[in-house]
């Protein structure tokens, strides 16, 4: 890869944390955290990384709905390479929708009354909603 090129779908991870089945890489993607730079208790941003090296910024968001307890949950997983830490530590909410703009990354659902489900998303990294 060239520098300032643009990352391929591939250029991130192992066979395991950027491996086709997304809930395999989500283990993977968690293995050891790093640093915490936002920890609430409805919204959290923090980075993990693969024992292959890989780092990945993890979003939390939950919304509560105040009935029955469970609410809605999501984690968006963003590979990142160590160079971009710093810029994420600084602006997470500004800079991890642009790096995310043409990235693969996971995203771990646990919806009100629904089941856990993760997946791969290309593109498309927004933070929603939460309390």
């Amino acid at each position: 890869m060239t520098l300032g090129a643009a990352p391929s779908l591939r250029s991130f991870g192992c066979g395991r944390c950027g491996g086709d089945d997304a809930a395999i890489a989500w283990t993977a993607s968690q293995a050891e955290r790093i640093a915490s730079y936002v920890q609430e208790s409805h919204f959290g941003v923090h980075v993990s990384r693969c024992r292959c090296g890989q780092h990945f910024v993890t979003v939390f968001t939950e919304r509560i709905d105040w009935q029955g307890g469970e609410d809605d949950q999501t984690w968006l997983v963003l590979p990142v390479s160590a160079e971009e830490l710093p810029r994420i530590e600084a602006e997470p909410h500004r800079s991890l929708p642009v790096l995310g703009a043409d990235r693969r990354f996971l995203v771990r659902s646990f919806p009100t009354g629904g089941s856990v489900s993760c997946w791969w998303r290309q593109g498309g990294f927004a933070i929603g909603p939460h309390d």
